[in-house]
């Protein structure tokens, strides 16, 4: 059996239509911090502080309302039962899930991660531990939809989704 020629043209139109409608949403954040900056007591989180966080980014909005984007959580990849995924959504490897290092800000001039601005607002006076669910607003992540970007594109291939193979055709 001949071999299938491979595009990755349909792949590539999927991945551009997935950033635009990532910029298009608003997110719902649910956030844990994990270890502000060591300080007495039990400090808050304050602008400029480099925190660890864990964090479930879903769709607020749009078909894919309710679906994870994105998370800092091994147990939430692995659960589509109680989390359904994004068609945006790429399973890292067991080791991708860790707590994000992050600094809280605008910019980051440390070797902590950079975000968005709804998202670092929403851990200013967090505490170690807490739990809250946050809504970015679009003008607070990458900004609105641009219409103009969004556009449907033809299928270029069709991918057999089976191949039976002879032990013999398998061996070579």
């Amino acid at each position: 059996m001949p071999e299938p020629e491979f595009s990755w043209r349909p792949f590539l139109a999927i991945v551009v239509v997935v950033i635009l409608l990532v910029g298009a949403g608003i997110y719902a954040l649910s956030v844990t911090v994990n270890k502000p900056v060591p300080a007495p007591g039990n400090p808050t989180v304050v602008e400029g502080d480099n925190v660890s966080v864990n964090y479930i980014g879903t769709f607020g909005s749009g078909i894919n309302e309710g679906k994870v984007f994105d998370t800092s959580l091994l147990s939430v990849a692995r659960n589509n039962a109680t989390y359904p995924k994004a068609l945006s959504f790429g399973f890292r490897g067991v080791s991708g899930y860790v707590p994000l290092d992050a600094h809280v800000g605008p910019q980051s001039y440390t070797p902590f991660t950079s975000l968005i601005t709804g998202f670092w607002q929403a851990l200013i006076g967090m505490r170690e531990g807490q739990t809250k669910v946050v809504t970015i607003p679009p003008a607070l992540a990458y900004g609105p939809a641009n219409q103009s970007l969004i556009q449907t594109l033809p299928l270029v291939q069709e991918l057999p989704m089976l191949y039976t193979y002879t032990p013999a055709a398998f061996g070579t």
